[in-house]
């Protein structure tokens, strides 16, 4: 696979950082973002069923925006955006610490597609 030479941040990506920036300003505020981290997960680990550690409204609304796919490529579903782009993004999570599987979810993305993971980079693409 032959990797961009572009690494200039243009319009595309703006677009994802400002959209990012305004989604996360708009559903993430800091009193929110104080009691996703604050919850009490001891009491969790004691019950047969965990809640997520992030929430899951937020979390498939990243997904409809498109970010789980920002990163996989076109032909995998996803929108074979630039790695400045996923910068863009990775950015903004990391300014406002929301805690998601986001991160993650762009690392291995990055990894699968080093390799011929198509199946695996099509479901992340789909969020899940």
């Amino acid at each position: 696979m032959a990797l961009s030479k572009d690494f200039g941040f243009g319009s595309e990506e703006q677009l994802v950082r400002d959209q990012a920036r305004r989604f996360l300003r708009e559903n993430v505020p800091v009193d929110k973002l104080r009691a996703m981290v604050a919850r009490d997960h001891h009491e969790a680990y004691e019950t047969a069923v965990q809640p997520a550690p992030w929430d899951e409204k937020l979390w498939k609304q990243m997904v409809e925006l498109g970010w789980t796919g920002l990163a996989v490529p076109e032909t995998a579903g996803g929108l074979g955006s630039k790695m400045v782009a996923v910068t863009a993004l990775a950015e903004e999570i990391g300014w406002v610490a929301v805690p998601s599987p986001l991160p993650a979810t762009l690392a291995a993305t990055m990894a699968l597609r080093a390799g011929t993971a198509t199946k695996w980079l099509e479901r992340i693409a789909a969020g899940e």
